[in-house]
């Protein structure tokens, strides 16, 4: 009773110093908390801490908290939620607490926002080529999703996919998620002369360049680069690429100098590993978190030991592409940016 008669001003104040976990049970308390939370009055003064969301074993999607324990499972009505459900969705990226994610069920991208309960459907873009983006523009502060060779903005009156013009080389993979970062999306392709490049294409002005990578230390040939042992991410604010060796090992690389393609140095060795790993933050004190493509466990890495111990257990879909991203969880409400055709999503 005392809470309820709090000023609203006051009651905002004591809703953001609290972890996510907490103001997500908040919004069941009263009808005024709930409406506070999800049209977004937290979003100016919330600082939040990064997560994780990831494609669940069983039940489509989900989001961890910053103790990376599991915080929401969510879906998009209707799914039936039963073993295959796993296989037909996809997490692709986030920006600003927003989250593109791939419905097969349905053959549509959605952007939605699990803390505020929203999400819309994209228009369907059928292509042959699945590469997938989601980014924020520097300048405009646009919203912008790429798929194979188009693009959509976010809100846009009339919103339809448009063609990038001059996209640089051939994807390596059909399926692959591009990497949002300074501004621009990133994905691996290969000119007409087999070498393997970076493209990388600005949200700013929609055009697209290239930079080449890192020497490889060894020839392991196509198929190895085929099945996504080579892959772009990013860790403590750089761009880097994670590289499987032979013997069971990674590679980690980063660009110290954005743009530099003789800026790229290793970060990381990481040894005896049983599958593909994901990277996923970088500790103040240099340990790596990441996860692994034949387990759904969260491992640290010991730069000073340079060993790995098991850190959480996300129950997440394995895979040998990428399903978990890091997602800081935002209170940016969907409504609230006049987006037309907001739906709400489904939580178990």
């Amino acid at each position: 009773m005392f809470m309820h008669s709090l000023p609203e001003e006051m009651t905002r104040e004591i809703l953001r110093r609290l972890p996510i976990r907490s103001i997500m049970r908040c919004k069941c308390v009263c009808k005024s908390w709930r409406n506070m939370i999800e049209r977004g009055d937290l979003e100016m003064l919330y600082t939040p801490q990064p997560s994780l969301a990831f494609v669940h074993r069983d039940i489509g999607f989900a989001v961890c908290d910053e103790a990376y324990k599991p915080l929401c499972h969510f879906g998009f009505p209707p799914i039936k939620k039963d073993s295959t459900t796993s296989l037909l969705c996809v997490v692709v990226g986030s920006a600003n607490g927003l989250i593109l994610v791939w419905n097969v069920i349905d053959s549509r991208l959605c952007v939605c926002n699990p803390i505020t309960s929203e999400y819309i459907k994209l228009p369907r873009q059928y292509t042959v080529s699945y590469v997938f983006g989601f980014g924020l523009s520097k300048l405009s502060g646009q919203y912008k999703i790429l798929c194979g060779a188009h693009v959509y903005t976010l809100g846009r009156e009339g919103g339809c996919w448009r063609s990038i013009v001059g996209a640089t080389g051939h994807p390596r993979l059909l399926w692959e998620n591009a990497v949002f970062f300074n501004g621009n999306l990133h994905w691996l392709t290969t000119d007409s002369k087999e070498n393997f490049l970076v493209c990388c294409f600005d949200l700013e002005t929609e055009l697209c360049t290239s930079f080449s990578l890192p020497p490889r230390d060894h020839d392991d040939g196509y198929l190895l680069f085929f099945n996504g042992e080579y892959r772009l991410c990013v860790l403590d604010g750089r761009l880097c690429l994670c590289d499987i060796l032979r013997g069971r090992h990674a590679v980690i690389w980063q660009m110290n100098t954005y743009g530099d393609a003789n800026s790229w140095v290793k970060a990381y060795t990481v040894s005896d590993i049983h599958g593909i790993i994901f990277p996923l933050k970088v500790f103040a004190n240099g340990d790596l978190l990441f996860s692994e493509s034949k387990d759904d466990q969260l491992y640290i890495y010991s730069k000073n030991t340079e060993r790995y111990v098991k850190n959480a257990h996300l129950c997440r879909y394995k895979s040998y592409f990428s399903n978990i991203i890091t997602y800081i969880p935002s209170f940016l409400s969907l409504t609230a940016m006049e987006i037309p055709n907001v739906h709400s999503l489904s939580f178990y």
